[in-house]
């Protein structure tokens, strides 16, 4: 029996949209992909022959490719520069224009992605990111393909009331229409056939929003083979000396960076170390630069994935207080490279209290202090806890199991049943 033929739009970036139009290629689907900026021909030759080491955003685009032919791939540079350009502008003040120079970055990258779906041969599936889909959507709504949405983050109406009110929707809340470029998302989320979203919490968001969850389907991501295979070997003594904690992520006020500050600023008697991985937003740098200059915070910026793993694997704790999440990746990447992990319930990740570490509330940094404090006073679990964590990942959070995981969700949409394809090989 033939396998149906699924197009995929990633967005920008490396989203995990295209591991999975690799994972499908890997067993032999018929998969083309649709993304953003991404190395071919001649740029990936020249990418191959420059010192990338030395480039951070040069290694970052060769960090890209993902195991599909290039034939495959529908790259669109000019729509990512657009919203890229949008996105610097409004890092510098610019915020109106650079606003409304991302949702023509969406907007473009939506209309190259219909030219896409009208061209295609027959269809079984359009798998796009929300934001993305907006004309390519209602292209294969006209030619009756299922068209399935992947949201990977809060439902649109609830991320800035949680993210401005400690991670909690203010008493009396109604939602409201987002505008910018969550307004494309929305109209994605709303005119889907089908919604993936990436961890229960995200699910909980859209029944609070009002959305009818029965087309709703939680599917989580995986962590990549590569990532995994480039974690060290944990040294034993990592639990000697102080208390060494990691964050990574962007370093703002929605993943909670200043909860932790204000966590740390407050601990006393404990001996630590904080390693700082991401981009710093220009709030918390300027109201925490104090606190950013104490010597054991060590700030990183943002790396590559070699060097992720060989922080992670260095690390005892990885704390990330996130007030609103789809489900972070970097807290299953943590849990891979053998850390405990501190988080909320708003990070949308499998961490179970007191299995895989704590579960603090959103936005309460004397809960974070004080459950630091009992870490600190009790550091034998650490080790032990951080390799069941690890062998959890790899037993079943890996890339290949999420692309598992969808096949399963792809019957099901199709119709199909009795799994009429090996979900491996």
């Amino acid at each position: 029996m033939d396998r149906p033929r699924i197009l995929i739009s990633n967005g920008f970036n490396r989203f995990f949209l295209a591991n999975l139009a690799a994972g499908l290629r890997q067993r032999e689907w018929d998969v083309e992909l649709v993304t953003g900026a991404y190395p071919l021909g001649t740029t990936a030759t020249i990418l191959r022959s420059l010192p990338l080491r030395r480039s951070y955003r040069l290694g970052r685009l060769e960090d890209r490719r993902v195991g599909i032919e290039p034939d495959r791939v529908h790259a669109d540079f000019a729509s990512e520069l657009v919203q890229r350009t949008g996105q610097v502008l409004r890092s510098k003040g610019a915020v109106r224009l650079g606003a409304a120079l991302e949702v023509v970055g969406f907007g473009l990258a939506g209309l190259r992605a219909a030219r896409t779906v009208r061209r295609a041969r027959p269809l079984a599936v359009y798998h796009f990111r929300s934001g993305f889909g907006i004309q390519s959507l209602e292209a294969a709504r006209r030619r009756g393909i299922p068209a399935i949405c992947d949201h990977s983050i809060v439902h649109p109406a609830t991320l800035e009331p949680l993210t401005q009110n400690g991670g909690r929707l203010p008493v009396g809340w109604v939602p409201s229409r987002p505008r910018g470029v969550w307004r494309l998302v929305l109209h994605d989320i709303e005119r889907a056939d089908w919604v993936v979203v990436n961890s229960d919490f995200v699910r909980e968001t859209f029944e609070w929003a009002g959305f009818d969850t029965s087309r709703v389907r939680v599917v989580y991501a995986g962590v990549e083979a590569e990532f995994v295979d480039s974690i060290p070997e944990r040294d034993p003594e990592t639990d000697k000396g102080p208390l060494r904690l990691l964050f990574a992520g962007e370093i703002g006020q929605r993943k909670g960076a200043d909860v932790l500050f204000r966590a740390l600023s407050t601990l006393k008697g404990v001996d630590w170390k904080l390693d700082l991985i991401g981009t710093i937003t220009p709030a918390i740098a300027a109201g925490w630069s104090k606190f950013l200059r104490d010597p054991r915070v060590v700030r990183h910026g943002a790396v590559r994935i070699r060097e992720l793993a060989a922080l992670m694997s260095r690390a005892e704790v990885f704390v990330f207080p996130s007030l609103a999440e789809g489900s972070a990746r970097v807290v299953a990447m943590a849990m891979a490279a053998g850390c405990y992990v501190v988080t909320t319930p708003n990070s949308g990740s499998v961490v179970q209290e007191g299995i895989h570490g704590r579960l603090v509330p959103p936005g309460d940094h004397h809960a974070l202090a004080a459950t630091l404090m009992e870490i600190a006073d009790r550091r034998g679990p650490l080790l032990p806890i951080g390799r069941a964590n690890a062998d959890l990942i790899r037993r079943e959070y890996l890339v290949e199991h999420y692309v598992d995981r969808v096949i399963s969700f792809y019957n099901e949409v199709l119709g199909l049943t009795g799994e009429p394809w090996p979900l491996r090989g």
